[in-house]
């Protein structure tokens, strides 16, 4: 049972079941945090890091990275270990604290792993769309702006004209600074004097800065300020779509390249496993093992080769099987005289055993008790024995003779040797 139940544990490093110090935790149970880790209700306390690389998520309240982050059980928001802590210890009384995103209680977490492509891809859409509605938005607000602008100096410059007469139309500054040039060619010279060019330059330039804040100020605030405020953010607004398209491009790729490096592991280890069966290859590979297992032109004849052999060895003439036999037969004649001599023997045993002196003192009491007959009968049985014991052996090696191939005069000669042993042991 406990080995059950520590396998279905996750084995993290130690320092994954503390708080890393994104923030100031007080009056927290640390173990009952490491058995909630363990159980795999909550995430572990992963190092934080400030930009994302290899596929990691972002806190919304911590703005930080994290490989995996806890789902709300209420609208499915993320966030961090860490952050849900601190939420849940800093609300009186601990631990009944609302969500953060939705204000619902109880506030509490799951611990679902990575999210999925689809949920991936759906988060992107949400983005790029809210990144879309911004911009709208902007560019809405400041042509809104401008027309609001240019109403409100109509109506100024009618409400002028109503009370001091009909006025000439206001010019801006460069045209007013033109026409006064134009009109009075010699007004420069005498206002600034014998100075050189330089400082001429420096006093016409005042003078026509003077002549444009004029301008400037009787015509209160001009449109190219807002469009320059407006063009500001929407330059902002194209640098972070675009940076958001970068982005995902990237996250994809990674998901790409991902799902390649999980396809060849799988394969590697299908091709692994023992219980790989040939009908789940590829219509290739089946070609290329049922190529292989054709024999080529050289292994053909080879086969041929050891065929006709084999047919010659079984075509051999019955004239040498009968030879065999034949001089098997002429060996019996030869094995009787010698049989003849050993039962002879056999017979004078019994005196030969009395008159022996190498027998062991109990053998020779046991041999007196005996009579002669019972000595012959036992002395009888053993040739019995033997004798049948040769026969048999004969019947044997003539049998095999006639039942051997082509290899059968040295077996032949083999079985006529053990006949001999057989003989010699008999006796």
């Amino acid at each position: 049972m406990g080995q059950q139940l520590t396998k279905s544990c996750p084995s993290h490093d130690r320092s994954l079941y503390k708080p890393q110090g994104v923030h100031k935790l007080e009056n927290i149970d640390l173990r009952k945090l490491k058995k909630l880790i363990k159980a795999r209700r909550i995430a572990p306390f992963w190092e934080q890091q400030d930009q994302d690389q290899d596929g990691r998520e972002e806190c919304p309240i911590c703005n930080y990275w994290y490989p995996v982050n806890n789902t709300a059980s209420c609208c499915g928001a993320r966030l961090c270990t860490e952050c849900f802590v601190m939420c849940q210890s800093s609300h009186d009384p601990p631990g009944k604290a609302a969500c953060p995103y939705c204000k619902k209680v109880p506030f509490s977490v799951r611990y679902l792993g990575c999210k999925t492509e689809e949920q991936m891809r759906r988060e992107r859409m949400e983005r790029q769309i809210v990144a879309e509605a911004k911009l709208r938005h902007l560019k809405e607000h400041a042509h809104a702006g401008s027309q609001h602008q240019q109403q409100q100096q109509q109506q100024q410059q009618s409400s002028a004209a109503g009370a001091l007469g009909e006025l000439p139309p206001r010019q801006n500054s460069l045209q007013s600074l033109q026409s006064l040039m134009s009109s009075e060619p010699g007004w420069l010279d005498d206002v600034v004097g014998p100075r050189d060019s330089s400082t001429a330059y420096a006093g016409g330039r005042s003078a026509a800065a003077a002549a444009a804040a004029a301008a400037h100020t009787a015509g209160r605030l001009g449109p190219s300020r807002l469009q320059h405020t407006v063009s500001v953010y929407a330059d902002a607004a194209a640098a972070s779509l675009q940076e958001l398209q970068q982005r995902q491009q990237q996250q994809q790729e990674q998901g790409e390249r991902q799902h390649q490096r999980m396809q060849q592991q799988m394969q590697q280890r299908l091709a692994a496993q023992w219980w790989y069966l040939p009908a789940d290859r590829t219509p290739q590979q089946q070609q290329q093992q049922q190529q292989q297992q054709v024999p080529s032109g050289h292994q053909l004849d080879q086969q041929q080769q050891t065929q006709q052999q084999q047919q010659q060895q079984q075509q051999q003439p019955a004239e040498q099987q009968q030879q065999w036999i034949d001089q098997l037969e002429q060996q019996q004649p030869q094995q009787q005289p010698q049989q003849q001599q050993q039962q002879q023997q056999a017979a004078e045993l019994p005196e030969a055993l009395f008159e022996s002196q190498m027998l062991p003192q109990y053998v020779r009491r046991e041999l007196a008790g005996l009579t002669a007959e019972e000595l012959e009968e036992i002395m009888l049985e053993q040739a019995l024995m033997a004798s049948l014991q040769q026969a048999a052996a004969a019947e044997a090696a003539a049998l095999v003779a006639r039942q051997l191939p082509a290899w059968a005069p040295g077996a032949a000669a083999a079985a006529g040797a053990g006949t001999a042993a057989t003989r010699a042991a008999a006796s």
